[in-house]
């Protein structure tokens, strides 16, 4: 398997955020990084938050992931999450990984060595059958050089 790892962090004008919600509060990435499945041409955005938090028994790092699998083109679409689709997108919180069971992830054309997007998928709830949430985000990050 070739795995290639690109690591970046924000310069001015990326990020990588998403709406809150009362399942998934407000998420604002410290960092990303790409992986590059080549051999089943796909590539991953893994965006991570590692927000430090005061508490009365010291200082935690809670550590958050979102990972969109997308096209190995990163061409500019809207794509569909979800059933036959290739494209998926997960969030990892403390160990647990719930899963994207529909909606879109849209790719803006690259522009400036960058790609932009954004998504509003239904993530299922981790071990309620059946129940999901809304999570909507956008982001704007710079592409790895190949």
């Amino acid at each position: 398997m070739n795995l290639i790892v690109k690591t970046l962090g924000f310069a001015p004008g990326e990020h990588f955020r998403t709406s809150s919600t009362h399942e998934f509060p407000e998420f604002i990435a410290t960092s990303a990084f790409f992986i590059s499945r080549e051999e089943i041409h796909l590539t991953q955005l893994v965006a991570v938050e590692r927000p430090v938090r005061l508490t009365h028994q010291g200082v935690t790092i809670a550590v958050r992931e979102i990972t969109i699998s997308l096209p190995d083109s990163l061409a500019s679409a809207n794509y569909p999450v979800g059933g036959e689709s290739d494209v998926s997108l997960s969030i990892k919180v403390d160990g647990a990984i719930s899963e994207a069971i529909s909606g879109t992830v849209t790719l803006d054309p690259q522009l400036d060595g960058k790609v932009g997007g954004s998504f509003n998928v239904a993530v299922e709830i981790r071990g309620q059958e059946d129940k999901t949430f809304v999570l909507k985000g956008h982001f704007k990050v710079k592409l790895p050089v190949r």
